[in-house]
């Protein structure tokens, strides 16, 4: 599933125009995850990548489009643990044009669990819908730094998560 969502997402970043060079984003962001199911309730410090593109389709709204892959949960001790991985692909709207912008985010998660006990280990491999509210703060006209809390429930699994990232446009 990560690779179909992988190659569909590169289909429409190849997809658009060339025009839109300098509209392109990159960040890396620490992120905090709670992690919620029927037997485990635990947080952890994670990571996640970003690639992001403005489209500006709305008029006096600013949308981008971005992939994100994050790392949130990597836990272990005693033959017990668990990991949690997600490939995001969200449209977000920004409404605003001063030094903080504050924006919606509303898009497809893909996401993998794991959870190991002993010798035994179980995997939710489940795709779902993730949204999440924040704000960029401009640094400059090349770089922001963002804070934002995304949601997203999968089959057995709910993971609140909170980022924040440094980026940077080229």
């Amino acid at each position: 599933m990560l690779r179909k969502l992988l190659i569909q997402s590169f289909t429409i970043f190849g997809l658009t125009s060339t025009a839109m060079a300098n509209d392109f984003y990159f960040g890396v962001s620490a992120t905090d995850t709670e992690y919620k199911n029927v037997i485990i309730d635990t947080d952890d410090r994670g990571h996640a990548v970003t690639f992001g593109m403005n489209l500006d389709i709305l008029s006096g709204v600013n949308t981008a489009l971005e992939l994100s892959y994050a790392d949130l949960i990597n836990r272990g001790f005693f033959g017990i643990g668990m990991s949690a991985e997600t490939l995001d692909i969200s449209v977000l709207a920004s409404f605003g044009s001063g030094k903080i912008r504050p924006f919606g985010r509303l898009g497809i998660s893909d996401g993998e669990v794991k959870e190991r006990v002993g010798i035994f280990t179980v995997s939710d491999d489940d795709t779902t819908e993730i949204w999440g509210l924040g704000a960029d703060w401009i640094v400059s006209d090349t770089s922001f730094i963002r804070l934002e809390m995304t949601d997203a429930e999968y089959e057995r699994t709910e993971l609140e998560t909170i980022r924040l990232g440094v980026f940077t446009r080229f």
